[in-house]
């Protein structure tokens, strides 16, 4: 019979939660400091806004404030009146900002914030895929010489070389170091790793040397040549290589996102055409992270607004492109204005933030762009093509963005040409024929403000420069076919900005770490997560594994609770990772708190 009392109890409090629990047993007098007892004795009262115990009060638990991070008596509060030792950070001399920092700055009124996306930087290289040879030609962009060209797989990698191989699209990270897509029709396709620096290519052979390619005879461009010497088939600055998909499966979609917690170098996603599906990859070695179904034929890939990656099919005609959360994988499609005859080709991100598209529609060519914030489309006017009076109109290609303009790679009759659009309106600026050349493959623009066209015809890379007008072209390997990032200007320049902040707080010997307090200003579009690692000595603290991200949200979070607890140990290390997606809206971090407990340690 008292089994049965208690069932009912339990079942009567589940359904009359919201009207006081009326009909319930009387509850016994409350006993301070232990659960309620008689009838309910199974029935707990817990902090869920929620009469648990029937007896008509909400969350009267009666309990007393521990310091162990966590809401005792359900006064919102943590820890208030508990025997906490308090920790209050950034103290007295300020954020102080050393080797454990990057890409954060402190503001003049002591909030310690992003650094803003870089634009001025001095660029050591453009990378362009040359599909016609199976290499990547490095270019400076200040002289336009070929410096170094790497083949775009390892030897040792069992894949088809040269042009089946068929690299196309090429992508710059947060540190400017390179990746390549190998779409390697009807064959395995896979991605490389070209580092940026001298300093990060790996001595493989242990010979203590850095072998790799170099312009020895200082003429400006690389021979290809094996007996020249300066296209190396095991290049020791070609970092990884990797196959993604199985067998012709198609890598054409590359993208880097916006940088993780560690505040350096995002993740790389791999469109598998074929496969209908992106790959995610760690740029560390590139194993793989995520596989996320699409429902689309990936064609071109951007990190967009939100740190969302954004995909399009390019020509092969579906009606919709779509948006990856990095964080869920949770795919997003989004409908194509226009009629079924839309066809799209580059993507990119302007200076509003915007998803823009190159695209073509029967009798009109030109720029769309989707505004994440409201989820409208704009579209410009259409971009004159002297041979539309023999047929459709010439398919636009590559596309890309300064901070006032969006570059548009086409044809312009028997020449290439690259166009010139207002961002702010879409309205056409002007035209830059590029002469000599007529298939003019891909756009970017440099940090020091030029802009380059890929000329595929020719295996050229031309340069405008906005200020004077000058148009120069500069030789690459055969048959160069890059439209996507490769300046890298796109995602360090144009989109956002990411960065880390890690500080060490010292409490007592074996300090057992309940809980952590942020006060933050965080807008939306904008991120801030917080991991934590604990020892007893500065030492073993370098080696600790981190516990995290906390939920920063609420203010004070328990460290006792998962994804903790932390262990106890004298020193407490607080990475603060701080993340945006849109120019000019940033986090601000105006100081923490550790608790600790210390008062049984003896």
């Amino acid at each position: 019979m008292e089994a049965r009392r208690v069932l009912s109890c339990f079942v009567l409090a589940c359904i009359v939660a919201d009207t006081g629990c009326e009909g319930a047993p009387p509850p016994p007098p409350p006993t301070h400091g232990r659960r309620d007892a008689g009838p309910c004795e199974l029935i707990v009262e817990v902090c869920n806004g929620v009469d648990d115990d029937c007896n008509g009060v909400v969350d009267d638990t009666g309990e007393v404030e521990l310091c162990d991070g966590l809401d005792q008596d359900c006064d919102g509060l943590v820890d208030e009146g508990a025997d906490c030792q308090s920790y209050t950070l950034p103290g007295t001399g300020g954020w102080m900002l050393g080797a454990g920092s990057s890409g954060v700055i402190v503001t003049d009124d002591g909030a310690l914030t992003l650094d803003p996306p870089r634009v001025d930087i001095v660029q050591p290289a453009l990378w362009i895929a040359n599909s016609g040879e199976g290499t990547v030609s490095r270019l400076d962009p200040m002289t336009g010489r070929e410096t170094g060209r790497y083949p775009s797989i390892l030897p040792d990698s069992g894949l088809v070389a040269g042009s089946l191989n068929a690299p196309s699209r090429t992508a710059l990270d947060q540190r400017l170091d390179a990746y390549v897509a190998n779409r390697a029709f009807g064959h395995q396709a896979s991605v490389s790793k070209i580092a940026g620096e001298l300093s990060r290519c790996v001595d493989r052979d242990l010979d203590g040397m850095i072998e790799t390619s170099m312009d020895l005879d200082d003429d400006g461009v690389i021979d290809s040549d094996p007996t020249a010497g300066e296209l190396l088939p095991d290049d020791e600055c070609v970092l990884w290589n990797v196959l993604v998909g199985g067998e012709n499966a198609v890598a054409r979609a590359l993208a880097i996102g916006l940088a993780g917690p560690d505040g350096e170098v995002g993740d790389v996603w791999v469109g598998l055409f074929n496969e209908e599906r992106v790959v995610v990859l760690s740029q560390l070695d590139g194993h793989e992270i995520a596989s996320v179904p699409i429902g689309l034929s990936p064609y071109g890939a951007v990190a967009g607004p939100g740190g969302r990656i954004w995909l399009t099919s390019g020509p092969a005609g579906y009606r919709s492109i779509v948006a990856v959360d990095p964080f869920t994988y949770e795919v997003e499609q989004v409908p194509l204005p226009g009629s079924s005859q839309l066809r799209t080709y580059g993507i990119s991100v302007d200076g509003l933030g915007r998803v823009i598209l190159a695209a073509t529609e029967a009798r009109w060519r030109g720029v769309i762009a989707y505004d994440t914030s409201d989820g409208s489309w704009s579209r410009s006017i259409s971009i004159p093509d002297p041979t539309v009076g023999l047929g459709p109109v010439a398919m636009l290609r590559g596309i890309s963005a300064s901070a006032d303009r969006i570059w548009v790679a086409g044809p312009n009759g028997t020449e290439g040409a690259l166009y010139e659009l207002a961002v702010a309106d879409l309205s056409l600026v002007g035209t830059h024929d590029l002469a000599g050349a007529s298939d003019v493959v891909g756009v970017g623009v440099a940090f020091d403000g030029r802009i380059w066209g890929i000329a595929q015809d020719v295996s050229m890379a031309y340069r405008l420069d906005r200020t004077t007008g000058t148009i120069d072209h500069f030789p690459t390997g055969m048959g160069p076919y890059t439209y996507s990032d490769f300046t890298g200007f796109g995602l360090n320049g144009i989109l956002g900005a990411a960065g880390v902040h890690r500080v060490t707080v010292e409490g007592c010997n074996e300090a057992v770490w309940t809980s952590l307090s942020v006060d933050a200003d965080v807008p939306a579009d904008t991120r801030l997560a917080v991991r934590v690692r604990s020892a007893e000595t500065l030492a073993a603290l370098e080696s600790a594994s981190w516990i995290g991200p906390f939920d920063t949200s609420a203010g004070a979070v328990s460290l006792t609770s998962a994804p903790g607890p932390v262990p106890a140990g004298r020193y407490l290390e607080i990475s603060l990772w701080l993340w945006s997606s849109t120019p000019g809206v940033v986090p601000r971090v105006f100081s923490l708190a550790a608790a600790a407990r210390c008062d049984d340690l003896g």
